[in-house]
């Protein structure tokens, strides 16, 4: 006869079977079932995008038209994680990465354009990968990363960084190495859009990301009907 136990969130008695714990995996030794984990992430992801959201409107009162140059990845994990399911360099599922033994996370956010080289610390530069794929990719340039790429993923991408950037990645220009500010903008960003709007009245253009941003759109304005989330190009 199998054992069974109650659920916390839906009452139900159930096989310990179909029990999970806090990361999915089956496990009898779990408070919730696995129908009850799936809600609950769902529930945790939905309020995750709308407080994601209102970081957009946020940094539009602060960056304006160039927010996304100063949008850091690592407030918009759920956007970013929308935009696939799967590594855009090897293909593999993220639900099947193997964490390397020294990292033992398995989907990392990579800068497409190395911060030590110059990228942009910003939603527009980040896409989620594999943690495998982010080590050995380290410090290259994506021009060189492509390079070591199987041809289908080459192409993958290249169009992802394209439609992320607006111009192709043998276009990026290297610089000193980019430092990121997420901490300190997290801080701005939890206060209320009316507060926002009395301390900036006029979008802030001053920052090196809206530098450059403000530098590009003068030599070449991005095509209409591309705004929207992270996953468009500044």
């Amino acid at each position: 006869m199998h054992k069974t136990k109650k659920c916390r969130r839906c009452h139900k008695t159930l096989s310990v079977e179909k029990f999970v714990d806090t990361g999915g995996e089956k496990n009898p030794k779990g408070h919730y079932c696995q129908a009850c984990h799936r809600k609950r992430i769902e529930k945790w992801h939905r309020a995750a995008l709308a407080r994601e959201r209102s970081y957009i409107e946020k940094l539009k009162i602060l960056y304006g038209a160039c927010w996304r140059h100063c949008a850091p990845p690592e407030l918009f994990h759920a956007m970013l994680s929308d935009e696939r399911d799967v590594c855009p360099y090897c293909g593999i599922r993220f639900s099947d990465v193997v964490p390397a033994p020294f990292n033992e996370s398995p989907v990392h956010i990579d800068h497409m354009d190395p911060l030590d080289k110059g990228g942009e610390h910003s939603i527009r530069n980040a896409v989620l990968c594999c943690g495998p794929c982010n080590i050995k990719k380290g410090k290259r340039s994506f021009v060189h990363w492509l390079e070591m790429l199987e041809p289908k993923f080459r192409q993958l991408a290249r169009a992802i960084y394209v439609e992320k950037h607006g111009h192709p990645p043998e276009a990026f220009i290297e610089g000193g190495p980019t430092a990121r500010r997420a901490q300190e903008l997290e801080t701005v960003l939890y206060q209320t859009e009316e507060e926002l709007k009395m301390q900036y009245p006029e979008p802030q253009e001053t920052g090196p990301s809206c530098k450059r941003a403000m530098k590009t759109r003068t030599k070449q304005s991005p095509p209409e009907g591309r705004e929207g989330g992270p996953g468009g190009q500044g």
